[in-house]
Protein backbone atom coordinates (compact mmCIF):
# COMPACT_ATOMS: atom_id res chain seq x y z
CA UNK A 1 0.00 0.00 0.00
CA UNK A 2 1.31 3.53 -0.67
CA UNK A 3 3.49 4.67 2.95
CA UNK A 4 1.01 6.98 4.00
CA UNK A 5 -2.19 4.68 4.13
CA UNK A 6 -3.61 4.31 7.36
CA UNK A 7 -5.53 0.81 7.72
CA UNK A 8 -8.90 2.17 8.98
CA UNK A 9 -12.43 1.88 8.75
CA UNK A 10 -13.16 5.26 9.39
CA UNK A 11 -14.50 7.81 11.71
CA UNK A 12 -18.31 7.05 11.69
CA UNK A 13 -18.21 3.41 10.77
CA UNK A 14 -18.84 0.70 13.04
CA UNK A 15 -17.12 -1.78 10.97
CA UNK A 16 -13.28 -2.84 12.16
CA UNK A 17 -11.03 -2.65 8.44
CA UNK A 18 -10.15 -6.12 9.69
CA UNK A 19 -12.32 -8.45 7.15
CA UNK A 20 -12.11 -11.80 8.32
CA UNK A 21 -13.36 -14.71 6.23
CA UNK A 22 -13.64 -18.70 7.33
CA UNK A 23 -10.03 -19.35 5.54
CA UNK A 24 -7.07 -17.78 6.73
CA UNK A 25 -7.33 -15.29 3.72
CA UNK A 26 -7.99 -11.90 5.63
CA UNK A 27 -8.65 -8.69 3.61
CA UNK A 28 -8.12 -5.12 5.29
CA UNK A 29 -9.90 -1.17 4.10
CA UNK A 30 -7.05 1.38 3.98
CA UNK A 31 -7.13 5.24 3.35
CA UNK A 32 -4.95 7.41 2.32
CA UNK A 33 -5.53 11.29 3.56
CA UNK A 34 -6.81 13.62 1.58
CA UNK A 35 -8.22 16.00 0.20
CA UNK A 36 -9.72 13.44 -1.28
CA UNK A 37 -9.41 11.01 0.98
CA UNK A 38 -9.18 7.51 -1.26
CA UNK A 39 -9.71 4.36 -0.30
CA UNK A 40 -7.78 1.01 -0.65
CA UNK A 41 -8.51 -3.13 -0.31
CA UNK A 42 -5.50 -5.46 0.35
CA UNK A 43 -5.31 -8.89 1.02
CA UNK A 44 -3.14 -11.11 3.01
CA UNK A 45 -2.47 -14.66 4.41
CA UNK A 46 -3.60 -14.60 8.21
CA UNK A 47 -1.39 -17.20 9.06
CA UNK A 48 1.76 -16.27 7.38
CA UNK A 49 1.31 -12.21 7.24
CA UNK A 50 2.40 -12.24 3.36
CA UNK A 51 0.20 -10.38 1.10
CA UNK A 52 -2.03 -11.87 -1.52
CA UNK A 53 -1.72 -9.45 -3.70
CA UNK A 54 -1.31 -5.55 -4.37
CA UNK A 55 -3.54 -3.03 -3.08
CA UNK A 56 -5.94 -2.56 -5.35
CA UNK A 57 -7.27 1.31 -5.29
CA UNK A 58 -11.14 2.09 -4.84
CA UNK A 59 -10.60 5.33 -5.22
CA UNK A 60 -12.56 8.59 -3.57
CA UNK A 61 -15.76 7.32 -2.44
CA UNK A 62 -19.15 9.65 -0.95
CA UNK A 63 -19.22 7.65 1.89
CA UNK A 64 -16.71 5.52 3.92
CA UNK A 65 -17.07 1.85 1.90
CA UNK A 66 -17.70 -1.50 3.80
CA UNK A 67 -16.58 -4.69 2.78
CA UNK A 68 -17.62 -8.61 2.83
CA UNK A 69 -16.84 -11.86 1.63
CA UNK A 70 -18.71 -13.29 -1.28
CA UNK A 71 -17.45 -16.42 -1.54
CA UNK A 72 -14.13 -16.24 -3.76
CA UNK A 73 -14.58 -12.41 -4.10
CA UNK A 74 -14.92 -9.42 -1.59
CA UNK A 75 -17.73 -6.85 -2.32
CA UNK A 76 -17.59 -2.98 -1.44
CA UNK A 77 -20.32 -1.02 -1.29
CA UNK A 78 -20.40 2.64 -0.48
CA UNK A 79 -23.80 3.48 0.63
CA UNK A 80 -25.66 7.17 -0.54
CA UNK A 81 -29.08 8.00 1.04
CA UNK A 82 -29.93 9.85 -1.92
CA UNK A 83 -28.24 8.69 -4.89
CA UNK A 84 -27.13 5.06 -5.80
CA UNK A 85 -25.15 3.15 -4.22
CA UNK A 86 -22.08 1.98 -5.54
CA UNK A 87 -19.91 -1.12 -5.56
CA UNK A 88 -16.72 -2.91 -6.11
CA UNK A 89 -16.35 -6.75 -6.83
CA UNK A 90 -12.63 -8.06 -6.30
CA UNK A 91 -11.47 -11.23 -6.82
CA UNK A 92 -10.27 -12.42 -3.27
CA UNK A 93 -7.58 -14.77 -5.08
CA UNK A 94 -5.50 -12.16 -7.39
CA UNK A 95 -6.96 -8.53 -6.26
CA UNK A 96 -8.55 -8.25 -10.14
CA UNK A 97 -11.24 -5.87 -9.95
CA UNK A 98 -13.98 -7.43 -11.59
CA UNK A 99 -16.46 -4.53 -11.71
CA UNK A 100 -17.23 -1.15 -10.21
CA UNK A 101 -20.46 0.80 -10.67
CA UNK A 102 -23.67 1.01 -9.22
CA UNK A 103 -25.85 -1.17 -7.37
CA UNK A 104 -29.00 -1.37 -6.14
CA UNK A 105 -27.42 -2.92 -2.92
CA UNK A 106 -28.07 -0.69 0.10
CA UNK A 107 -26.62 -0.67 3.89
CA UNK A 108 -28.50 2.39 4.98
CA UNK A 109 -30.95 1.04 7.64
CA UNK A 110 -34.29 0.48 6.17
CA UNK A 111 -33.43 0.65 2.55
CA UNK A 112 -34.08 -1.77 0.63
CA UNK A 113 -32.97 -4.53 -0.56
CA UNK A 114 -30.47 -4.32 2.45
CA UNK A 115 -27.31 -6.28 2.68
CA UNK A 116 -26.82 -8.62 5.59
CA UNK A 117 -23.73 -10.54 5.23
CA UNK A 118 -22.83 -14.08 7.10
CA UNK A 119 -19.16 -15.75 7.45
CA UNK A 120 -19.00 -17.08 3.62
CA UNK A 121 -21.73 -14.76 1.68
CA UNK A 122 -23.77 -11.47 1.07
CA UNK A 123 -27.61 -11.97 1.22
CA UNK A 124 -29.97 -9.15 -0.52
CA UNK A 125 -33.47 -8.68 1.62
CA UNK A 126 -36.48 -7.50 0.49
CA UNK A 127 -39.04 -7.03 3.30
CA UNK A 128 -42.11 -9.15 2.31
CA UNK A 129 -40.09 -10.53 -0.66
CA UNK A 130 -37.63 -12.65 0.07
CA UNK A 131 -33.89 -13.23 0.28
CA UNK A 132 -31.85 -12.80 -2.62
CA UNK A 133 -28.11 -13.94 -3.55
CA UNK A 134 -25.49 -11.07 -4.75
CA UNK A 135 -23.68 -12.14 -7.93
CA UNK A 136 -19.97 -10.90 -9.28
CA UNK A 137 -21.65 -7.58 -10.80
CA UNK A 138 -23.27 -6.72 -6.99
CA UNK A 139 -26.69 -7.43 -8.63
CA UNK A 140 -29.45 -9.89 -7.13
CA UNK A 141 -29.00 -13.46 -8.26
CA UNK A 142 -31.10 -16.62 -6.81
CA UNK A 143 -34.10 -15.80 -4.79
CA UNK A 144 -35.76 -17.39 -1.70
CA UNK A 145 -39.57 -16.46 -1.90
CA UNK A 146 -41.46 -15.52 1.37
CA UNK A 147 -38.85 -14.46 3.64
CA UNK A 148 -39.32 -12.30 6.77
CA UNK A 149 -37.23 -9.02 8.05
CA UNK A 150 -34.21 -10.30 8.85
CA UNK A 151 -31.97 -13.59 8.28
CA UNK A 152 -31.89 -15.23 11.24
CA UNK A 153 -28.64 -17.01 12.78
CA UNK A 154 -26.44 -18.89 10.18
CA UNK A 155 -24.25 -22.05 10.43
CA UNK A 156 -22.27 -24.06 7.63
CA UNK A 157 -23.78 -21.42 4.95
CA UNK A 158 -27.33 -22.54 5.93
CA UNK A 159 -30.23 -20.15 6.95
CA UNK A 160 -33.72 -20.76 7.77
CA UNK A 161 -36.41 -18.88 5.49
CA UNK A 162 -39.95 -18.07 5.33
CA UNK A 163 -42.78 -20.79 4.94
CA UNK A 164 -43.11 -22.45 1.68
CA UNK A 165 -46.04 -24.61 0.83
CA UNK A 166 -44.92 -27.70 2.74
CA UNK A 167 -43.90 -24.88 6.25
CA UNK A 168 -40.58 -23.88 7.06
CA UNK A 169 -37.64 -24.00 4.03
CA UNK A 170 -33.99 -23.94 4.96
CA UNK A 171 -31.67 -22.69 2.92
CA UNK A 172 -28.23 -22.73 1.25
CA UNK A 173 -26.65 -18.85 1.20
CA UNK A 174 -24.27 -19.77 -0.96
CA UNK A 175 -26.42 -20.97 -4.07
CA UNK A 176 -29.87 -20.70 -2.99
CA UNK A 177 -30.89 -24.16 -3.20
CA UNK A 178 -34.15 -25.12 -0.39
CA UNK A 179 -35.07 -27.68 1.06
CA UNK A 180 -37.99 -28.67 4.39
CA UNK A 181 -37.07 -29.95 7.43
CA UNK A 182 -38.56 -32.47 8.83
CA UNK A 183 -39.92 -30.97 11.89
CA UNK A 184 -42.66 -31.94 14.35
CA UNK A 185 -46.10 -31.53 12.19
CA UNK A 186 -48.62 -31.28 15.70
CA UNK A 187 -46.44 -28.06 17.67
CA UNK A 188 -44.79 -24.61 16.48
CA UNK A 189 -41.07 -24.22 15.09
CA UNK A 190 -40.62 -20.88 16.74
CA UNK A 191 -36.64 -20.89 17.63
CA UNK A 192 -33.49 -22.53 16.86
CA UNK A 193 -29.39 -22.95 17.67
CA UNK A 194 -27.04 -24.25 15.61
CA UNK A 195 -23.90 -26.55 16.44
CA UNK A 196 -21.50 -28.58 14.45
CA UNK A 197 -23.44 -30.60 11.71
CA UNK A 198 -27.01 -29.71 12.74
CA UNK A 199 -29.44 -27.33 14.90
CA UNK A 200 -31.53 -27.83 18.35
CA UNK A 201 -35.04 -26.29 17.26
CA UNK A 202 -37.85 -24.96 19.96
CA UNK A 203 -41.40 -26.08 19.65
CA UNK A 204 -44.82 -24.94 21.42
CA UNK A 205 -47.35 -27.41 21.10
CA UNK A 206 -49.76 -25.49 22.47
CA UNK A 207 -50.92 -24.63 26.89
CA UNK A 208 -47.61 -24.22 27.51
CA UNK A 209 -46.06 -26.82 26.85
CA UNK A 210 -42.77 -26.06 25.07
CA UNK A 211 -40.10 -28.67 23.89
CA UNK A 212 -36.75 -28.91 22.18
CA UNK A 213 -35.65 -31.72 19.06
CA UNK A 214 -32.41 -31.92 17.81
CA UNK A 215 -31.81 -32.33 13.62
CA UNK A 216 -28.90 -33.04 11.66
CA UNK A 217 -28.06 -29.75 8.98
CA UNK A 218 -30.68 -31.46 6.77
CA UNK A 219 -33.28 -31.61 9.12
CA UNK A 220 -33.55 -34.65 9.77
CA UNK A 221 -34.29 -35.63 13.53
CA UNK A 222 -31.43 -36.91 15.01
CA UNK A 223 -33.71 -39.07 16.95
CA UNK A 224 -36.98 -38.85 18.24
CA UNK A 225 -36.51 -37.39 21.72
CA UNK A 226 -38.55 -34.32 22.70
CA UNK A 227 -36.56 -32.79 25.47
CA UNK A 228 -39.41 -30.63 27.55
CA UNK A 229 -38.63 -27.44 28.39
CA UNK A 230 -36.98 -23.93 26.87
CA UNK A 231 -34.55 -24.08 24.77
CA UNK A 232 -32.25 -21.14 25.98
CA UNK A 233 -28.82 -21.55 23.89
CA UNK A 234 -26.02 -24.01 22.12
CA UNK A 235 -22.79 -23.39 23.38
CA UNK A 236 -20.29 -25.11 21.23
CA UNK A 237 -21.72 -28.72 20.28
CA UNK A 238 -24.22 -28.41 24.61
CA UNK A 239 -27.32 -28.04 24.13
CA UNK A 240 -28.98 -25.76 27.12
CA UNK A 241 -32.79 -26.65 28.02
CA UNK A 242 -34.49 -24.93 30.96
CA UNK A 243 -36.95 -27.08 32.46
CA UNK A 244 -40.66 -26.08 33.59
CA UNK A 245 -38.95 -27.34 37.00
CA UNK A 246 -36.69 -24.75 37.27
CA UNK A 247 -33.63 -26.71 36.27
CA UNK A 248 -31.25 -25.90 34.04
CA UNK A 249 -30.12 -28.82 31.99
CA UNK A 250 -27.03 -29.48 29.45
CA UNK A 251 -27.31 -31.81 26.94
CA UNK A 252 -24.91 -33.17 24.14
CA UNK A 253 -26.26 -33.35 20.72
CA UNK A 254 -27.84 -36.55 21.04
CA UNK A 255 -29.95 -35.87 23.33
CA UNK A 256 -28.20 -37.38 26.21
CA UNK A 257 -28.31 -35.72 29.89
CA UNK A 258 -24.47 -34.26 31.01
CA UNK A 259 -25.37 -32.26 34.04
CA UNK A 260 -28.26 -30.10 35.67
CA UNK A 261 -28.64 -27.55 37.84
CA UNK A 262 -31.23 -25.51 39.63
CA UNK A 263 -32.40 -22.33 37.82
CA UNK A 264 -35.38 -20.21 37.38
CA UNK A 265 -33.36 -18.46 34.22
CA UNK A 266 -31.02 -19.02 31.70
CA UNK A 267 -27.44 -18.52 32.18
CA UNK A 268 -24.54 -17.29 30.66
CA UNK A 269 -22.53 -20.36 29.72
CA UNK A 270 -18.59 -20.83 27.50
CA UNK A 271 -17.59 -24.39 26.60
CA UNK A 272 -13.74 -24.19 27.20
CA UNK A 273 -12.32 -27.73 26.49
CA UNK A 274 -14.27 -30.03 28.33
CA UNK A 275 -14.98 -27.06 31.46
CA UNK A 276 -18.50 -25.35 30.91
CA UNK A 277 -18.19 -21.97 32.57
CA UNK A 278 -21.62 -20.85 34.24
CA UNK A 279 -22.57 -17.63 35.05
CA UNK A 280 -23.82 -17.54 38.60
CA UNK A 281 -27.93 -16.64 39.01
CA UNK A 282 -27.83 -13.20 39.66
CA UNK A 283 -29.41 -9.43 38.54
CA UNK A 284 -25.85 -7.84 38.24
CA UNK A 285 -24.10 -7.03 34.87
CA UNK A 286 -20.42 -8.55 36.93
CA UNK A 287 -21.49 -12.25 37.04
CA UNK A 288 -19.35 -14.75 38.75
CA UNK A 289 -19.00 -17.91 36.89
CA UNK A 290 -18.18 -21.52 38.04
CA UNK A 291 -16.46 -24.53 35.85
CA UNK A 292 -18.53 -27.76 35.41
CA UNK A 293 -16.46 -30.64 34.20
CA UNK A 294 -18.60 -32.35 31.37
CA UNK A 295 -16.31 -35.87 32.33
CA UNK A 296 -16.49 -36.10 36.32
CA UNK A 297 -19.13 -33.32 37.12
CA UNK A 298 -16.83 -31.25 39.53
CA UNK A 299 -17.77 -27.68 40.26
CA UNK A 300 -15.30 -25.42 40.47
CA UNK A 301 -15.01 -22.08 43.08
CA UNK A 302 -16.78 -18.53 41.76
CA UNK A 303 -14.23 -16.78 39.38
CA UNK A 304 -14.68 -13.13 38.36
CA UNK A 305 -14.48 -13.80 34.93
CA UNK A 306 -15.45 -11.31 32.19
CA UNK A 307 -16.65 -12.92 28.93
CA UNK A 308 -18.07 -10.49 26.96
CA UNK A 309 -16.26 -10.19 23.69
CA UNK A 310 -14.48 -13.14 24.13
CA UNK A 311 -12.29 -13.55 21.69
CA UNK A 312 -10.56 -17.73 22.51
CA UNK A 313 -8.58 -19.46 24.62
CA UNK A 314 -5.93 -21.69 25.16
CA UNK A 315 -7.65 -23.72 28.28
CA UNK A 316 -5.10 -22.27 30.34
CA UNK A 317 -6.30 -18.24 29.56
CA UNK A 318 -9.29 -16.37 28.03
CA UNK A 319 -8.61 -13.87 26.08
CA UNK A 320 -11.19 -10.81 25.09
CA UNK A 321 -11.13 -7.62 22.98
CA UNK A 322 -13.48 -5.15 23.52
CA UNK A 323 -14.25 -3.45 20.24
CA UNK A 324 -17.21 -0.57 19.16
CA UNK A 325 -17.05 3.46 19.30
CA UNK A 326 -18.64 3.37 22.83
CA UNK A 327 -15.63 0.51 24.28
CA UNK A 328 -13.20 2.75 22.98
CA UNK A 329 -14.52 5.24 24.05
CA UNK A 330 -14.91 4.23 28.06
CA UNK A 331 -11.05 3.71 27.88
CA UNK A 332 -11.55 -0.10 27.72
CA UNK A 333 -7.96 -2.33 27.05
CA UNK A 334 -7.41 -3.52 23.05
CA UNK A 335 -7.70 -6.70 24.83
CA UNK A 336 -7.48 -8.41 28.30
CA UNK A 337 -6.83 -12.07 29.39
CA UNK A 338 -7.82 -14.15 32.43
CA UNK A 339 -5.92 -16.78 34.11
CA UNK A 340 -8.61 -19.85 34.47
CA UNK A 341 -6.69 -21.03 37.19
CA UNK A 342 -5.78 -18.23 39.41
CA UNK A 343 -9.33 -16.54 37.58
CA UNK A 344 -7.18 -13.11 37.90
CA UNK A 345 -5.72 -10.96 35.05
CA UNK A 346 -3.26 -12.61 32.97
CA UNK A 347 -1.75 -9.49 30.43
CA UNK A 348 -3.72 -6.42 29.07
CA UNK A 349 -2.91 -4.32 26.27
CA UNK A 350 -4.01 -0.94 26.96
CA UNK A 351 -5.66 1.38 24.10
CA UNK A 352 -4.13 4.75 23.81
CA UNK A 353 -6.74 7.97 23.70
CA UNK A 354 -7.68 7.80 19.48
CA UNK A 355 -5.92 4.19 18.90
CA UNK A 356 -6.85 3.13 15.58
CA UNK A 357 -5.48 -0.69 17.55
CA UNK A 358 -7.41 -3.57 17.31
CA UNK A 359 -6.48 -7.47 18.37
CA UNK A 360 -8.53 -9.69 16.06
CA UNK A 361 -8.24 -13.49 16.02
CA UNK A 362 -7.88 -15.16 12.44
CA UNK A 363 -8.09 -19.13 12.96
CA UNK A 364 -5.86 -19.78 15.69
CA UNK A 365 -3.44 -16.34 15.64
CA UNK A 366 -3.84 -13.17 17.51
CA UNK A 367 -3.36 -10.55 15.39
CA UNK A 368 -2.58 -7.07 16.58
CA UNK A 369 -3.44 -3.51 14.58
CA UNK A 370 -1.35 -0.78 15.74
CA UNK A 371 -2.56 2.15 17.60
CA UNK A 372 -1.35 4.86 14.12
CA UNK A 373 -2.83 2.03 11.68
CA UNK A 374 0.37 1.48 9.93
CA UNK A 375 1.23 -2.21 11.03
CA UNK A 376 -0.57 -5.41 11.22
CA UNK A 377 1.46 -8.17 13.19
CA UNK A 378 0.84 -11.46 15.20
CA UNK A 379 1.00 -11.57 18.73
CA UNK A 380 2.93 -14.90 20.49
CA UNK A 381 3.35 -15.98 24.28
CA UNK A 382 6.12 -14.83 26.05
Amino acid sequence: MPADARINAGRDSWEYPVIKTTSSQTYLLASTPGPPEQWWLAGIDGATGRPLFPAVPMGETRQIPRCFPNGTDVVCISDHVVEPSTAWVIDGQSGGLIYTGPTELRLANGAQPSVEWTPNYLVAMEKGIGAYGVGRHAEKTWHVPGYGDGLGLVADDIAFGGKGHGGVLMFSVKDGRQWSPRLPSDADFSAHYFFEGGFAGQFDSGSGHRFAQLFDSKGNPINGRRINGWLTAVTGNLVEVLGLDDMLSIYDTHGRKLLEMPSSSPRNTFLIGTKLWISDETNSVHYKYRSHDISSGAIGKPCPLDFSDYLGTDEAVIVRAPRGRAEAASGQPLAQAYNLTTCEVAWTIPRPPGSLGTVERLGDTLVRLSDDGTELFSLVNR
